[in-house]
């Protein structure tokens, strides 16, 4: 995957530095899903679902 290519490595390597942080923004998946709403705590569920999504970068992108 190309996009792979711009996730700064922390994020790639160990995108469990996200949990606990709040989300300033809503993220939702192309099927409609929500993977986090805004000012939720970022879970492991959330990472898990931000991966299968390819959503990773946006998630971390809105962690505060």
């Amino acid at each position: 995957i190309k996009s792979d290519y711009l996730l700064p490595k922390k994020i790639k390597q160990n995108p469990y530095f996200l949990l606990g942080r709040t989300a300033s923004t809503s993220i939702k998946a192309d099927n409609g899903d929500f993977i986090i709403k805004e000012g939720q705590k970022i879970t492991e569920k959330a990472i898990s679902k931000a991966q299968i999504h390819n959503l990773i970068y946006a998630l971390s992108s809105c962690a505060n």
